[in-house]
């Protein structure tokens, strides 16, 4: 993913998957900070909902539990049965 996450701006998949691999790894406090870059970024639909509920179990572990409430919130008041996904291909 290195040479993705140098792009000024990084597509918030990339970075979604970058904090996947930092949570796999025990560093919660990176995979939070990507995870919230992906959410800002805009993902869309399931994957919005899916970022946002991996960011809601990151931030349980880091003991910000009011955090995650409202992360989980927002990922559970979502409308993902309408929006497509994105065409990734250059």
């Amino acid at each position: 993913l290195a040479p993705f996450l140098d792009d000024p701006e990084p597509h918030p998949w990339v970075l979604d998957q970058a904090g996947w691999i930092h949570d796999r790894r025990g560093q919660f406090e990176r995979a939070r900070d990507f995870y919230v870059r992906a959410v800002e970024r805009g993902l869309t639909g399931g994957r919005d909902c899916q970022t946002r509920t991996r960011l809601a179990i990151v931030h349980e572990r880091l003991g910000e539990i009011g955090r995650a409430a409202a992360q989980h919130d927002a990922a559970v008041d979502q409308d993902v049965s309408t929006t497509p996904s994105p065409d990734l291909r250059p």
